[in-house]
């Protein structure tokens, strides 16, 4: 039996994807990108790797020999556990819509879009990786789809989510980001860790320096997760402002 194609990369900020992405050039079997939704797990039951090691498990047991390249996932009961996440390298053949699997990227979105749309940070969350891959591979908008536009006898992403309107605001001007509000003033020299694609990350704050939290925030008693990509710190290093 082959064995299964995957590569678990965890950036938790688009900013730290599009990092990542400025040194992968587009693969000469790609063409575009498809969408899907999960459908399960849903944003309340994502967990992060344990999600990822699990859709594993459930696809070998399926003969098959890869997966879907990305997921993304704006909110779970761990906000650690968001952001973007790699299965099968995102330059190698994935599986995931039948005929299109040769010459598109397979992009997961955390949720069930059946039962409801995807919330306003989920949504922007797609946009935003979708329009980073087409912007460093050079495809238009026009390149991207959804799997039951790759399979016609499928309904994913969802009666909430189509092709034609991810198409449509993709091709329209990006909007500015959302203002955010966790200020904080470092109070001493302070390192900084993260995990990129399995290698520690550190990067020195300085005192009196002005951080902020972004998006995916996470505050669980102990840290916060930058918005400029340098990882997690500890709360008792800083003070809000």
């Amino acid at each position: 039996m082959s064995s299964f194609d995957i590569q678990i990369i965890h950036w938790p900020t688009v900013s730290a994807f599009v990092a990542y992405l400025a040194n992968i050039a587009r693969p000469a079997w790609c063409h575009g990108l498809t969408n899907h939704n999960t459908y399960i797990p849903n944003e309340k039951q994502w967990a992060g790797m344990r999600s990822m090691l699990s859709m594993k498990a459930t696809y070998t047991t399926k003969g098959w020999t890869a997966g879907p390249n990305l997921y993304l996932c704006a909110e779970a009961p761990n906000p650690a556990d968001t952001g973007i996440w790699q299965m099968t390298p995102i330059t190698h053949q994935g599986v995931h819509a039948g005929p299109c699997n040769k010459d598109r990227l397979g992009i997961e979105n955390v949720g069930d879009f059946d039962a409801r749309p995807p919330s306003a940070a989920q949504y922007a969350l797609l946009l935003e990786v979708n329009r980073a891959l087409l912007d460093r591979w050079g495809l238009p908008p026009a390149s991207v789809n959804v799997h039951n536009e790759c399979m016609a006898d499928r309904t994913c992403p969802g009666r909430y989510l189509t092709g034609a309107q991810i198409r449509a605001d993709l091709a329209k001007p990006p909007s500015p980001p959302t203002p955010l509000t966790k200020r904080y003033r470092v109070k001493r020299t302070m390192i900084s860790q993260r995990q990129a694609g399995g290698a520690p990350y550190a990067g020195e704050l300085a005192p009196g320096e002005e951080v902020i939290a972004d998006k995916w925030y996470a505050d669980n008693g102990g840290t916060i997760h930058l918005q400029d990509g340098r990882g997690f710190v500890l709360l008792s290093d800083l003070e809000a402002i």
